[in-house]
């Protein structure tokens, strides 16, 4: 997905272009922005320019929102992400506990599923 860029030095994308590599709206990456989750650069005409590393941080924003993360939360796993080497320790406890509430969901939604597929074989032998 991002190996495009990876192999271009200060390569830069523009909104559209990462709305259609990242399949997110660009309603979505202006919502990011303005919820401080990511700012990309701009240029002279004030127009928003993405680097890789917006990118894989933006992979990482979206993985999170699909675990269910809240805005804030996610917001505050950032704060720890920007400030790099010094937080690696919170992020990879952060880490460790969203995979455990990951697994739990999951095995939720296989009760669920299984609770569901009982129903269908009780119907069936009707």
């Amino acid at each position: 997905m991002l190996d495009s860029l990876k192999n271009k030095k200060n390569a830069t994308l523009r909104i559209g272009q990462v709305s259609q590599k990242m399949k997110i709206s660009v309603d979505t990456l202006r919502f990011y922005e303005k919820m401080d989750l990511i700012v990309p650069h701009r240029d002279k005409n004030d127009r928003r320019l993405y680097t890789t590393e917006d990118l894989e941080k933006l992979h990482l924003i979206i993985c999170l929102l699909e675990t269910d993360l809240s805005i804030k939360e996610t917001q505050e796993f950032l704060k720890l992400y920007n400030h790099g080497k010094d937080t690696v320790k919170k992020r990879t406890d952060f880490y460790s506990d969203l995979i455990k509430k990951i697994a739990l969901d999951i095995e939720k939604k296989i009760k669920q599923l299984q609770y569901f597929s009982d129903k269908i074989k009780k119907t069936q032998d009707y």
